[in-house]
């Protein structure tokens, strides 16, 4: 099951791709790029804690042009404030 109303502004959300387990979409209103499930406190120290420990950059190079979609819009997004 994907997620498809966002848990900030409550519009709807598109299906992005899905990835280890997890289905990635975005809200068409606020731009918001959530995932489904929703990982548990301790999925998420985990993966950072991986993550630092192998270099946290390592997902961006492997994955780089298919991540550059997201980062670009969030860059945009972000720079909106």
């Amino acid at each position: 099951m994907i997620m498809n109303v966002c848990l900030v502004c409550h519009k709807k959300q598109q299906h992005i791709f899905a990835y280890q387990g997890f289905d990635y979409s975005r809200c068409g209103n606020c731009q918001l790029v959530s995932t489904y499930p929703l990982p548990s406190t301790e999925t998420i120290e985990k993966h950072y804690a991986k993550r630092f420990a192998e270099g946290n950059y390592r997902l961006l190079r492997s994955y780089s042009e298919r991540y550059k979609a997201v980062y670009d819009d969030f860059v945009t997004f972000s720079r909106r404030g």
